[in-house]
């Protein structure tokens, strides 16, 4: 009874907490001077991998990762509206096409540490860590134009003895780490001339 009750406590000790790793600073994207409409999809050579190993669904994680970002850019009025399509299958309807690259692998604490754990009452930690690389391929049918634009961000996700007192079920790590690889993303594009006003000079 006293060791059942011992592993109920230690449970409860538990916390979790993700946080971004901070590749990427905090930055303040220029202001849209002209709010388009984009079509999005997924490039072939896009990699989803969990330690190491490809996996099937990459196509969909793509695309939730550009539902992530372009939300963003709508939510702050730098785009009108996202439309996904197939790979490649764009319509030339849109102002702006674009194809997500690159890649995102997952890596996690080893067997061992899994199997040690709930053993030890989480005072040998559980950790994952999900690592972006995403490229932005962007077309503008109206002129033919091709902008590109990169950024490089993580989080890890820890699950620790106390943490609930430290910080209990904090979440925001992965909020900041796509709002960061949102804005640098945007303004890489808008700095190459990108989502200008078609009337106004480009760079």
């Amino acid at each position: 009874m006293r060791g059942a009750a011992a592993a109920a406590i230690g449970l409860l000790c538990c916390g979790c907490i993700i946080y971004s790793n901070d590749e990427l600073t905090d930055i303040s994207p220029a202001p849209a001077s002209f709010v388009p409409t984009v079509e999005q999809s997924v490039d072939v050579n896009f990699s989803a991998s969990n330690r190491g190993g490809r996996l099937v669904t990459s196509n969909r994680i793509g695309n939730n990762i550009n539902r992530e970002i372009l939300r963003r850019w709508q939510a702050a009025e730098r785009i009108l509206s996202a439309t996904y399509v197939e790979r490649g299958a764009f319509t030339g309807s849109a102002d702006y096409e674009i194809t997500l690259s690159g890649s995102l692998t997952n890596s996690s604490s080893s067997v061992w540490c899994m199997v040690l754990c709930p053993f030890t009452l989480a005072i040998v930690p559980l950790w994952s860590r999900a690592s972006y690389d995403l490229r932005y391929s962007v077309r503008e049918p109206a002129t033919g134009r091709t902008f590109e634009a990169n950024a490089k961000e993580s989080f890890t996700f820890v699950v620790e003895l106390f943490l609930v007192v430290a910080a209990p079920f904090a979440h925001d790590g992965n909020e900041k780490t796509f709002a960061r690889l949102s804005d640098h993303l945007y303004q890489q594009l808008y700095d190459a001339g990108a989502f200008r006003d078609p009337a106004a000079p480009r760079p």
